[in-house]
């Protein structure tokens, strides 16, 4: 099966590792890619990268993306034994087209809008048109990352048969846990992904500075880019228990979880956190860590209860970590880390989601 999507991913996003994750387990497996995105993986990566024209103008980003794939697609004969994906923001300007001209297209839905800008309250409406095309056949299936995304969907999608479920895997192989022993009395927290306000990260060094407060060592690890930087990088200058680091390869990503005890969850229990799969729980899973959040659907495993995550209300979010830290000195830890890296192992591996994935590509 020939496999071409048009993404709006940046190949150095974070979000692109569950894209690089996806395409590299279907190459594997045989299938030939083609990958359309406005900056592309390197050229060693074993697919074909197209680069797409994109503009720098907020608010014609995507726009501009779709006519660039447009202008690709032209040429593309149709294929029986070829499939195209199309990344939701692409959906308006590409999904009519490529069905009109006999191409079988898919919905990729990785996230509904996360950006709480106005641009992001103007996305809303294009992602609901997205769902709305596969309701009308345009595209013959759409893919989502959670039971409550897929529920979500379903309010614009009545074919619920034609929404599919790809959660967010993670490289076992890559992420893994090193020998190291958990000191409770100076537990190393950590969080990577985008430090955006919106996230929850500001939560995070009142959370370690009440535990220190309290008499523990605890340390403050946060890797990533985003709009919080300049008032964690305030907090830090003061703070020596604080690090931050700028975006990481995946390689450093996997060293840097490895060495910390406590992975950090700190999205609050809004719309689009509640729809998400997110990548770094599982990420820390899989490197051994224990894991601290916020409550609600999207943080939650499907097999809740482990005593390796916690999770709690946001309006107890700092004072109820303690209590738990505490907790643990009564348990196994290091057995505690074993399971949660047992359960990634057996829960998330991304051989898992490739499988989804592929069945839907050759069965239809």
């Amino acid at each position: 099966m020939k496999l071409i999507w048009a993404s709006v991913r940046k190949a150095s996003d974070l979000c692109s590792t569950t894209t690089f994750s996806l395409l590299e387990g279907l190459r594997q497996r045989g299938h030939e890619i083609v990958f359309l995105s406005p900056k592309p993986f390197d050229e060693n990566t074993p697919w074909t990268n197209i680069e797409l024209q994109q503009s720098t103008v907020k608010g014609f980003q995507a726009s501009s993306l779709a006519a660039s794939a447009r202008d690709w697609f032209k040429a593309l004969p149709v294929d029986d034994n070829q499939c195209i994906v199309i990344d939701w923001p692409l959906a308006s300007k590409l999904g009519k087209y490529l069905n009109d001209s006999g191409h079988r297209v898919l919905l990729m839905d990785r996230s509904p809008p996360a950006d709480p800008s106005i641009f992001g309250r103007l996305q809303w409406r294009h992602w609901k048109k997205a769902w709305t095309m596969v309701d009308k056949g345009v595209f013959s299936d759409g893919f989502v990352v959670s039971e409550a995304h897929a529920s979500f969907a379903g309010k614009y999608c009545r074919r619920r048969n034609c929404i599919h479920i790809l959660p967010a895997g993670v490289d076992t192989e890559l992420f893994q846990p090193i020998s190291k022993p958990t000191d409770l009395e100076a537990p190393s927290f950590v969080y990577h992904g985008r430090l955006d306000k919106h996230r929850g990260v500001l939560a995070l060094p009142l959370l370690v500075q009440q535990l220190r407060t309290s008499g523990k060592k605890a340390t403050l690890t946060l890797i990533g880019e985003g709009d919080a930087v300049r008032g964690l990088e305030n907090i830090a200058n003061n703070n020596s228990w604080i690090s931050i680091i700028g975006t990481l390869k995946k390689r450093e990503l996997a060293n840097q979880l490895a060495n910390h005890d406590i992975g950090l969850l700190p999205m609050p229990d809004s719309t689009v956190w509640r729809l998400a799969s997110p990548l770094k729980r599982s990420e820390y899973l899989a490197s051994g860590l224990l894991v601290y959040g916020i409550e609600h659907a999207g943080n939650r495993l499907s097999k809740h209860g482990e005593d390796w995550i916690k999770l709690v209300d946001r309006s107890i979010f700092h004072e109820a970590c303690e209590p738990w830290i505490n907790s643990l000195a009564n348990l196994d830890v290091s057995q505690l880390k074993s399971s949660a890296r047992s359960y990634a192992l057996k829960q998330l591996n991304w051989s898992i989601t490739v499988d989804v994935m592929e069945q839907l590509l050759v069965t239809n």
